[in-house]
């Protein structure tokens, strides 16, 4: 049988591995597509917060010759019940966003759909 030779062996290895590094990829594209749904496809929510703190990640991808840089921004809000989170956003969303400022906070899943701080007019 082909299993009992030394080759036949590395070969099903090999495939074994490929078969798991699959899956793992497969799971990973069903998490993400999971969260984008409840990015933007869950309900939008509303209530009184104020920004705690705020922060950016540097996430890579590509090969180690040719390197995107992914800068990612988040902020930490303190909902009126002391509940606290941390949700995503845009670039231009975290520049307009200071910290300690309170205000009406309105998300959808991980994301910032909009923070309208308590001074301004709606």
């Amino acid at each position: 049988m082909w299993w009992n030779t030394s080759s036949g062996a590395a070969l099903f290895a090999a495939f074994l591995l490929a078969l798991g590094l699959a899956a793992l990829a497969v799971t990973e594209l069903v998490k993400r597509l999971f969260r984008l749904d409840a990015d933007y496809g869950g309900p939008r929510r509303t209530a009184e917060a104020a920004v705690s703190a705020r922060r950016r990640e540097d996430r890579f991808q590509g090969s180690r010759y040719r390197r995107t840089r992914i800068r990612v921004h988040y902020a930490a809000f303190e909902l009126a019940d002391g509940t606290q989170m941390e949700l995503w956003m845009s670039r231009r969303q975290y520049r307009r966003l200071p910290e300690g400022v309170a205000g009406r906070l309105t998300w959808q899943g991980s994301r910032l759909v909009k923070f309208e701080p308590a001074g301004e007019p709606r």
